[in-house]
Formats: C-alpha cells, structure tokens, sequence
C-alpha cells in the first residue's frame, strides 16, 4: 500500500516536471519567434526606399 502511494506520487512528480519542461520550451520557442519576426522587420526597414517608410505603418 505505502509503496503503491510513492510511486503515484513519483509519478505526479514526474508529470510535474514534464509539464513545466515543456511550457519552458514552448516560452523559449515563442521568444525565438518573436526576435526572428523583429529581425525580418528591421532587414524590411532597411530594405524600403525612406518615401515608403513613411507611408508604412511598422512597429
């Protein structure tokens, strides 16, 4: 009985840590995107005639 009880507790705790594993990555994945986004916006910027870049509305 006591053993059964450890082991789902191990269990949890491994759930646990898969879980927040993977919300890190997905974090790191989305903070990747986003500076991949941003430096596509830069080079864009620096791609543009300065007429257009006026025109353009860019964050």
């Amino acid at each position: 009985m006591i053993l059964r009880m450890n082991l789902n507790i191990q269990i949890a705790n491994a759930n646990n840590c898969t879980k927040a594993k993977l919300s890190n990555t997905r974090g790191q994945i989305s903070v990747i995107a986003a500076q991949k986004f941003q430096h596509s916006l830069h080079l864009t910027r620096q791609l543009l005639p300065l007429e257009e870049q006026h025109t353009l509305v860019l964050p």
